[in-house]
């Protein structure tokens, strides 16, 4: 990383997508979005931290599972944004894969953020109500602390959305966070086009230390 910003981590960023196999515009849209591409940012209300905000708990399990194969030491700090950066393509992959064999469905952005945002069985939830009553409320199918932490992507007009609604919602924020910061890489070909095609190759690829 070279500080904050979509230019000074983008190359961080391309080096992650294409070491682990993962869409870079993919990438980009959810460090765009969880982070505003700042290495050192913590949420205010949570342990929540780095370009991919790790809460504390997931950050250790995904660093003793996948930090050895990206030279991550065991003491690496969330706020470490070239271990942030490869450990969060590597997580947002292994949900990625594993929700689209669990669904069926072709991989999406959005599969790719509930998974990120709410945990996996959060995120079971979440396709459950989507699939049984796309029309209810979300306030019914994420967890009250989810919900407050994150009205900008549950409510319009200070109202709860549906369920569907919520899902298209977290697509739309995706793109409209790329155009905010300039991020000039493609999602995939787009939300609906392509997408499966990029959105993840099932191989990792040697790593080096070019990019600090």
């Amino acid at each position: 990383s070279k500080g904050n910003g979509y230019e000074q981590n983008r190359d961080l960023i391309n080096y992650a997508a294409a070491a682990v196999g993962v869409d870079p515009g993919l990438l980009m849209r959810m460090s765009a979005s969880e982070s505003g591409f700042t290495p050192s940012i913590k949420h205010k209300d949570a342990s929540a931290t780095g370009l991919f905000q790790f809460i504390d708990d997931t950050w250790n399990s995904v660093k003793k599972k996948y930090g050895r194969d990206y030279g991550i030491p065991m003491n690496a700090p969330s706020t470490d944004a070239r271990a942030n950066a490869l450990l969060g393509a590597r997580f947002i992959k292994e949900n990625l894969i594993s929700r689209s064999r669990s669904t069926g469905l072709p991989p999406t952005p959005q599969m790719a953020y509930l998974d990120h945002w709410l945990g996996t069985g959060g995120a079971n939830e979440f396709h459950r109500a989507l699939k049984d009553r796309p029309n209810s409320s979300v306030a019914g199918a994420v967890s009250g602390k989810a919900y407050a932490l994150n009205k900008g992507l549950v409510e319009k007009n200070g109202r709860p959305m549906s369920v569907a609604e919520t899902y298209n919602n977290l697509g739309s924020l995706l793109e409209s966070k790329g155009r905010e910061f300039g991020v000039q890489e493609p999602l995939g070909g787009g939300i609906s086009g392509g997408f499966t095609s990029n959105a993840i190759r099932d191989t990792t690829r040697p790593l080096d230390n070019a990019i600090a």
